[in-house]
């Protein structure tokens, strides 16, 4: 959407080239709800976020803006999904994984965000987070 690539050539590229754009020094973050289904299902609507992207992209906003503000939003609502489920099933523990956690940038923000709400993090150490450790 904001113009860094049109074609990936491998694998989690056009995910690492918007990484590498955050700058730390944007702070904000778009808009997102999370509702719950009746079966105990909780969905994360991104709708409103790709709406402010594209206000944002009309606006001629900084790609390094939206990138930062991208990754910031889902490192909210990973906090927004961990404090739900806290809640729900008194777990305090929290554990992050998988490949989406490569991602430097969204780790930090994701770490940041969840010790100031108190959880207890565990985190590879040995082992990467992606599909290495699944066999």
């Amino acid at each position: 959407m904001i113009g860094l690539r049109d074609v990936v050539d491998f694998e989690g590229q056009a995910a690492m080239e918007l990484e590498s754009i955050c700058q730390p020094k944007y702070k904000g973050n778009y808009s997102y709800n999370i509702t719950k289904k009746p079966e105990s299902e909780y969905i994360i609507d991104t709708e409103d976020m790709f709406y402010q992207i594209i206000d944002d992209l009309k606006n001629n906003k900084d790609p390094e803006e939206i990138a930062t503000r991208f990754h910031n939003t889902i490192a909210e609502f990973i906090l927004s999904m961990c404090v739900k489920i806290r809640e729900r099933y008194k777990v305090n523990k929290i554990v992050l994984s998988g490949g989406v956690f490569q991602n430097s940038y969204l780790l930090t923000q994701t770490i940041k965000r969840i010790r100031r709400q108190n959880f207890s993090i565990f985190l590879h150490k040995k082992m990467p987070p992606n599909d290495a450790c699944i066999s």
